[in-house]
């Protein structure tokens, strides 16, 4: 006789009692009292500070080059009467939605937007309208849908040459400085 028999007690019930007593008990993580914690990489975004909340990097514009600062009395010869002729990409943008834009060309002198096989831009950041006020959208400059945004990787490659790369590249950075109110250096 065993001592299962003497005590009453199935072979079930013991196989359940050992097979509970050898998990090992879960454990927590304790809570540090630290406020500024990191955010993970899981999250869904840094929270972007000096930018539009509207109108995202990328996106296009339709205008003239009439309606840039400088180009008050130039009329693009065989486009007088016609619309809003020229594209231009958003490249930056502050708060007031006032914006940053790199005109759009087919010229052979433009370089070429990676992913595209026609489009090309030259690398001169315009910040200022005709009337010298800050670029926001209206008459002058209409939005674009957004399916015909630029990819972020193209909008990347075209901000790395016009604030790094390009003889221009200081002037474009303190225009940009300027309309993100930020001091000069």
């Amino acid at each position: 006789m065993g001592l299962r028999e003497l005590f009453g007690k199935s072979k079930s019930k013991t196989k359940k009692r050992t097979s509970s007593k050898s998990s090992a008990p879960k454990r927590t993580k304790a809570k540090t009292g630290s406020k500024n914690k990191t955010p993970s990489k899981s999250s869904k975004g840094k929270k972007r500070k000096n930018v539009s909340p509207t109108i995202p990097n990328g996106r296009t514009v339709q205008t003239r080059d009439e309606f840039f600062f400088g180009q008050k009395n130039y009329r693009k010869p065989g486009y007088e009467k016609k619309g809003n002729y020229r594209k231009a990409v958003v490249v930056d943008s502050n708060k007031k939605n006032e914006l940053a834009l790199v005109k759009l060309t087919t010229s052979e002198a433009g370089k070429s937007i990676p992913g595209s096989k026609k489009s090309k831009y030259r690398p001169f950041v315009e910040t200022k309208d005709n009337e010298g006020q800050p670029i926001k959208l209206g008459k002058k400059f209409i939005p674009n849908p957004p399916k015909s945004d630029l990819s972020m990787h193209a909008v990347s490659e075209i901000k790395k040459d016009a604030f790094r790369d390009s003889k221009k590249a200081k002037k474009n950075r303190s225009k940009v400085r300027e309309l993100k109110e930020r001091e000069k250096k």
